[in-house]
């Protein structure tokens, strides 16, 4: 019987083995001990695509309900309807945290807390109050009944740069006067791109985001890399052989949705997996990665670019070595360096570039050099030119 492939590159889903995100995971878990007064009691996790965000709360969740804690799993939408669909995963949650023998859940929002003393009790309300007041409510009956168990609530939120900004507006009001106010056990993470700097939490009234922790999820080490791959082919029955896995883990630039597509297509050519997998295979394997890679990341991400965004990674992807001098860049763009300064800024923040080391610059992701060059670079052999590409307008950027 043929063995399962045991990778998994698809958006969100979990891997086989979860590797690098030990430290963010123990910031996590020290924060739930601790209760609201501790920093990463409400914290903002950014990162490129495909780096493991919804996988990291998704764990989160898990860690929350292993510990009898209730959750509340949002993924964030850019429509008005945000705060409607907040209050009511927490009403579902505050639900099945008060009496998890029931299976009814509540009329959605109008929630409050009735009772004294021997419990929290959820009850229907007449007459639908404000958005604002429902959801404020319904998270006051989530923190008194952590409260009342001794435990406590893990709200999340994925795709965070991409939410209403009037939602997130309510919704951080009323988590700031339940969670950081009264000290209520409601506990918040939110995971989306970088880009939300300059999205949701660019709003005046966004203070309080602006304000919590945040974590940035770094690429995984080589050595996470090559754990990543090789547990999950061993796990399995088959086996890698060190020189196939060395070159397997090298064209991943430690991007967690390269691993899984590079192991993916390299365990789907290996033709006897008693045998184990080749370098051959790994080879085959990372030419399909890279196709998928170039449709499912990198079209996207330059999709989203503006014209100016798009010359500066141009310019960067002529550049022989991997890593790039700033200083050199501003010279290759004949700009001043204030102006380079800008779109660098841009371009981290879209999760394209990141800066490895003090005035030096890289791109997130190997792969897109070479296919920035070869489908973007009318003059990839002529250092003096510039791309023809046409991007989104400045305005629009």
């Amino acid at each position: 019987m043929a063995l399962a492939n045991p990778f998994r590159p698809s958006f969100g889903t979990a891997p086989h083995t979860l590797v690098g995100r030990d430290g963010v995971l123990d910031r996590f878990r020290n924060a739930m001990s601790a209760g609201p007064t501790h920093p990463d009691f409400t914290m903002l996790v950014s990162s490129p695509r495909g780096s493991g965000k919804t996988v990291l709360l998704s764990a989160m969740c898990d860690v929350a309900t292993d510990a009898g804690w209730a959750t509340a799993p949002i993924t964030a939408t850019p429509r008005d309807t945000l705060s409607d669909l907040i209050s009511e995963e927490m009403a579902h949650a505050a639900q099945g945290f008060a009496d998890r023998g029931k299976k009814r859940r509540i009329s959605t929002f109008n929630l409050s807390i009735l009772g004294t003393g021997g419990g929290v009790a959820l009850a229907e309300q007449p007459h639908e109050p404000p958005r604002q007041t429902r959801m404020l409510r319904t998270m006051e009956a989530l923190g008194e009944l952590g409260d009342q168990k001794g435990r406590g609530v893990l709200i999340t939120m994925d795709e965070f740069h991409k939410a209403n900004v009037d939602g997130v507006r309510e919704f951080a009001h009323a988590l700031q006067s339940v969670s950081k106010v009264a000290a209520k056990p409601v506990m918040f993470v939110g995971a989306g791109l970088p880009m939300m700097e300059y999205t949701v939490l660019e709003d005046d009234a966004m203070t309080f985001f602006q304000r919590i922790a945040r974590v940035r999820i770094e690429p995984l080490t080589e050595s996470e890399t090559m754990t990543a791959i090789r547990s999950p082919i061993v796990d399995t029955g088959s086996r890698i052989d060190s020189a196939a896995l060395a070159a397997a883990a090298a064209v991943t630039s430690g991007y967690p949705f390269m691993v899984q597509l590079v192991g993916f297509h390299s365990w789907e050519f290996c033709s006897d997996h008693d045998r184990g997998l080749s370098l051959e295979d790994v080879r085959l394997g990372v030419e399909a990665a890279e196709r998928a890679m170039e449709e499912q990341v990198l079209q996207p991400v330059w999709r989203d670019l503006s014209d100016k965004d798009r010359e500066v990674i141009v310019k960067m992807s002529r550049f022989p070595d991997s890593e790039i001098k700033r200083s050199d860049l501003v010279e290759a763009m004949g700009k001043s360096s204030g102006y380079v300064s800008t779109y660098l800024k841009r371009l981290d923040d879209a999760g394209v570039i990141h800066r490895p080391a003090r005035s030096r610059l890289d791109f997130v992701h190997a792969a897109m050099r070479d296919w920035v060059r070869r489908e973007h670079d009318s003059h990839a052999d002529d250092p003096s030119g510039v791309t023809g590409a046409t991007g989104r307008s400045e305005r629009e950027g």
